[in-house]
């Protein structure tokens, strides 16, 4: 009985220590090529016809994802949807564009809170450089979130 109740004993103290933490941090990021990548600015704007435009900076490079409403909804990139994701990227003085196409499956964009003044989701999308001669012709973002992004509305 002391073994029971020693084990009890334990199990609630372990359970009391634990908290549940929320976080309400903003932030945009996502692994890209499974490096770890973060935009420390950003913009997000709907405009009037309901479309939704996102834009994040990091010192040399843009990533922008484009849906046709900021609705919560799973929006897929490319199979032939105007949902779209671009990455733009200036190194050692040569600029690279990175596109989705239209003609197949490349990701999605999937919205999960739209209150009116703030929007989080997730995104996931690769993309083919604009350049087919260039030595990086893929760019491949996995695991991308947004979280309580302001928005501006048009």
């Amino acid at each position: 009985m002391k073994k029971i109740a020693s084990f009890l004993l334990v199990l609630l103290v372990f359970n009391s220590c634990s908290e549940n933490v929320k976080f309400n941090d903003v932030a945009f990021q996502a692994l890209k090529n499974t490096a770890f990548w973060k935009a420390p600015q950003y913009t997000v704007t709907v405009a009037k016809n309901g479309s939704l435009t996102i834009e994040g900076i990091n010192a040399n490079e843009l990533l922008t994802l484009e849906t046709t409403s900021a609705n919560k909804g799973n929006y897929v990139i490319g199979n032939g949807a105007v949902i779209q994701a671009t990455y733009y990227i200036i190194e050692n003085g040569v600029e690279n564009n990175f596109a989705t196409g239209i003609s197949e499956d490349k990701g999605f964009v999937k919205i999960t809170k739209y209150d009116g003044a703030t929007i989080s989701g997730e995104f996931e999308f690769k993309a083919i450089n604009e350049d087919l001669g260039a030595d990086q012709l893929y760019v491949d973002f996995k695991k991308g979130y947004f979280n309580n992004l302001p928005v501006t509305k048009l």
